[in-house]
């Protein structure tokens, strides 16, 4: 996690969260309490979204999709 206007920088999910996915950051009060990410498509073109609970370091899997090959690339 990068602190704006800063050089300060700090790890979250380290061996949790090992590949960049699409993070989004979910807020309850003043902070962030959990963050909403997705693997890239494995061998067999399913795809991993997950909940990452940052003051735990809790990985919740809701499931794994299949990503039909027409979505490909950026």
């Amino acid at each position: 996690m990068f602190q704006d206007r800063t050089r300060n920088v700090e790890i979250v999910g380290d061996g949790v969260m090992p590949i960049n996915g699409h993070n989004t950051y979910l807020p309850i009060g003043d902070s962030p309490q959990w963050i909403l990410n997705d693997t890239y498509p494995d061998r067999t073109r399913r795809q991993t979204p997950y909940l990452y609970h940052i003051p735990t370091g809790r990985r919740v899997d809701p499931g794994h999709f299949y990503l039909p090959p027409e979505y490909q690339g950026e």
